[in-house]
C-alpha cells in the first residue's frame, strides 16, 4: 500500500507535528507513506487565507481572478507530485483542490479543523 499525505509546510502548526510521527510510523509498519509539500505563489496563499477565513466565518468573495490564481497553483501541483497513491490525506485547505485534478485508486480524505472555539471538523472523502 502506498499513502500520500500532503499539506502546505514541513515547518510549524499541529498539522506538522503529527504528520512528523505519523510518516515515520506507517513507514516502520510496512506502509509506504510519503508526505508532499503544496507549493504556491504570494497571490495564492492570499486566496488561500481567505478562504481559512471563509471556513471560520462564513463569507468569501471569490473573484474570478481569485480563482485563476487557486486553480493554475492547484493544477501545477497536480502535475508535479503525481498523487496516484492507494490512499491520499489533505490536510489543510489549500490542498483540497487538488481532489479535481487527480486519478483516484482509493480514497482521499481532505479535513480541516473550522472555528478554533468548537472544534467542530469539516472533512470530505472520496474515491
Amino acid at each position: 500500500m502506498r499513502v500520500a499525505h500532503m499539506n502546505s509546510t514541513y515547518h510549524a502548526g499541529g498539522v506538522v507535528k503529527i504528520l512528523l510521527s505519523l510518516t515515520a510510523l506507517q513507514n516502520e509498519l510496512g506502509i509506504i507513506t510519503e508526505w508532499r509539500l503544496l507549493r504556491g505563489t504570494e497571490e495564492f496563499f492570499q486566496v488561500t487565507r481567505e478562504m481559512h477565513d471563509a471556513i471560520q466565518a462564513g463569507d468569501l468573495d471569490l473573484t474570478a481572478d481569485k480563482e485563476r490564481i487557486y486553480e493554475e497553483v492547484i493544477a501545477e501541483n497536480a502535475m508535479r507530485n503525481h498523487l496516484d497513491h492507494d490512499a491520499v490525506y489533505l490536510h489543510d485547505h489549500h490542498t483540497m483542490g487538488l481532489v479535481e485534478h487527480a486519478r483516484k485508486k482509493g480514497p482521499w480524505s481532505w479535513s480541516a479543523t473550522d472555528r478554533p472555539t468548537t472544534r467542530r471538523r469539516t472533512s470530505c472523502t472520496t474515491t
